[in-house]
C-alpha cells in the first residue's frame, strides 16, 4: 500500500509534468517560425484577445495554485480541491486534444505533446484520487 507521502509527491510530480507539457505545447506554435512559415492568424491586429491572455494564464496558474495547494493544505479539502483542479486540467486538454481531430486547422506534431498529457492528467486523477482517500 502507498502512502500519504508517496502520493503526495507523485501527484505533485505529475502537475509540473503538466505544466512542463504546457509551455511545450506553446512552443510547438511558434517553432515554425524559425522555417519561414508564418504563423500570424488572418486578421491579426496585433492586439491578443483576451480570451487568449485568459487561456494562458489559467495554463500557468491551475498547475501553480494545485502545487501551493498541495504542499500548505493539509485536510481532505486541500486534497479535493486537488481533485477538482485535476478534473477540470483534464476536461480541457480532452477538449483541446478532440478539437485537432475535429477542426480542418490539423496540427500532428501537437499530437505528441496532447496525448502525452492526457496520459499524464488521467495518471494524476487516479493519484488523487487515491490520496483523497488515505486517511490524515
Amino acid at each position: 500500500m502507498i502512502n500519504d507521502t508517496k502520493l503526495k509527491q507523485r501527484v505533485s510530480i505529475l502537475w509540473i509534468i503538466i505544466l512542463i507539457g504546457l509551455m511545450f505545447h506553446i512552443l510547438l506554435h511558434l517553432t515554425p517560425v524559425f522555417y519561414g512559415i508564418n504563423v500570424t492568424k488572418q486578421g491579426a491586429n496585433g492586439v491578443m484577445p483576451v480570451s487568449m491572455i485568459l487561456t494562458y494564464g489559467l495554463s500557468y496558474c491551475i498547475p501553480v495554485m494545485a502545487l501551493i495547494n498541495i504542499q500548505y493544505l493539509k485536510q481532505r479539502m486541500g486534497k479535493f480541491l486537488n481533485i477538482v483542479l485535476t478534473i477540470f486540467a483534464l476536461l480541457v486538454n480532452i477538449g483541446h486534444l478532440s478539437e485537432i481531430f475535429i477542426t480542418k486547422a490539423k496540427s500532428p506534431e501537437q499530437l505528441f505533446v496532447l496525448i502525452s498529457l492526457f496520459i499524464v492528467a488521467v495518471l494524476l486523477l487516479r493519484d488523487s484520487i487515491k490520496w483523497f482517500q488515505i486517511k490524515l
